[in-house]
C-alpha cells in the first residue's frame, strides 16, 4: 500500500511547494481567496499523472464475486457474519504459520464497519470504504470472567461481529452463552481475535486491556480482506455469507 502513500506525498507537494524570499518590509491589505491565489504546480501535476492512473486502475481492480449483498445490523447480520467468520479464518492460519494457538472466537466492533458490500463485482475501492481504517489483526488471550464481560457489553449492544460463539440476549442481557459450542468456564481462558483499536479498549472493550498474552500482528485487517478476497477468487470461489442465530434476542 506504499503507492497510496507515495501518492498522498506528492499530491501535497504539488500544491505547496513554493519560492522563499526574505522579508524586507510589511504591508496590509486584504485579498479575496481564489484558485489563483492557491496555484498549481503543473509540472508536479503532471508528475502526479502516472500515479494517479496507477491508483485508479488498482481501485477498480475485481477481488470477488459476492453471492449476496452485504449489509450490516442487529443482532447479527451477514456483513457482521462474514467479517467475524473472514477474521477468524485468517487468525487461525495465521497462527497455525506461527506454530501459536488457536483464537476460538472472533470479535469485530459493530462501528467498526462502514460501508457494505455489493452483490456481485466487489473490487479494492469497495473494501477501503467498508475498512477506511488502518487497523491491524491483533490476538490476545483473556480469562473466561473477561469473557462474560465482553458478552456483557454484546448484549448490552443487542448485537456485534462475532464468530465461535453464540449469544442470547434478554433485555439487553446475556440470557445464553456458548464458546466454541460450550459453556464459558470462568477459570478458563480463551483466544480472541480482533482489531488492535479494540485490543486497546476501544468502544469500551476495557477488559481487553490487561490480557494474559497479546500478540500484534502488523497486517492491516484492509489488507487481510483484500488477500482472503483474492484467495477465494483462485479457488475458483465466490463469496457469501448468511445469518445463522449466532446472536439472538429472546
Amino acid at each position: 500500500m506504499k503507492k497510496y502513500m507515495l501518492f498522498s506525498l506528492l499530491l501535497f507537494f504539488a500544491f505547496s511547494c513554493t519560492t522563499y524570499f526574505p522579508v524586507v518590509d510589511t504591508a496590509t491589505t486584504n485579498i479575496s481567496v481564489s484558485e489563483s491565489v492557491a496555484g498549481e504546480n503543473p509540472e508536479l501535476l503532471e508528475l502526479l499523472k502516472p500515479y494517479k492512473q496507477e491508483l485508479e486502475a488498482d481501485m477498480s481492480r475485481v477481488l470477488a464475486i459476492s453471492d449476496v449483498e452485504m449489509i450490516k445490523n442487529k443482532p447479527e447480520s451477514n456483513m457482521t457474519n462474514f467479517m467475524a467468520d473472514m477474521l477468524l479464518e485468517e487468525g487461525r492460519e495465521y497462527c497455525k504459520k506461527n506454530n501459536l494457538e488457536l483464537p476460538v472466537v472472533a470479535y469485530v466492533n459493530y462501528g467498526g464497519i462502514r460501508s457494505t458490500l455489493p452483490k456481485g463485482e466487489i473490487n479494492v475501492q469497495k473494501v477501503f470504504e467498508l475498512m477506511p481504517f488502518e487497523n491491524t489483526m491483533a490476538l490476545l488471550k483473556i480469562s473466561g470472567e473477561k469473557f462474560r464481560k465482553m458478552a456483557d457489553i454484546i448484549a448490552e449492544r443487542e448485537g456485534d461481529g462475532v464468530a465461535g460463539m453464540k449469544l442470547g440476549i434478554k433485555n439487553k442481557t446475556v440470557s445464553s452463552l456458548l464458546v466454541g459450542g460450550e459453556k464459558l468456564e470462568a477459570g478458563k481462558s480463551y483466544w480472541i481475535v480482533t482489531n488492535d483499536y479494540v485490543a486497546n479498549g476501544g468502544d469500551n472493550m476495557v477488559m481487553f486491556t490487561d490480557p494474559e498474552s497479546f500478540i500484534s500482528t502488523e497486517t492491516s485487517i484492509r489488507d487481510i480482506i483484500i488477500r482472503h478476497m483474492e484467495n477465494k477468487t483462485k479457488r475458483g470461489q465466490h463469496i457469501s455469507a448468511q445469518t445463522d442465530g449466532r446472536i439472538f434476542y429472546e
